[in-house]
């Protein structure tokens, strides 16, 4: 199959700089990607890219945030198999 349309809805934003999101496939830094805007909140979407997954594929989401942050990010994210 394959993952396309991440869509991160961020409801609450309290980080002073920008964060990405990158989905991980076995590990391994896909291009299916987000970026966050600093104290932004509302939809942040990669539908352009694709990531092939087969059976038994380990699937995670990473955030990049800025170090030692005491700030908070309340988000849903969504993609969709194909």
């Amino acid at each position: 199959g394959t993952i396309k349309n991440l869509v991160i809805s961020v409801a609450s934003n309290g980080f002073s700089k920008s964060a990405t999101t990158t989905l991980y496939k076995n590990g391994v830094a896909t291009s299916l990607r987000t970026v966050i805007t600093a104290s932004t909140t509302g939809v942040f979407s990669d539908t352009s890219n694709t990531v092939s997954i087969s059976a038994g594929d380990h699937i995670t989401l990473h955030i990049a945030y800025p170090a030692a942050s005491s700030e908070e990010l309340r988000f849903a994210a969504a993609y969709g198999i194909y």
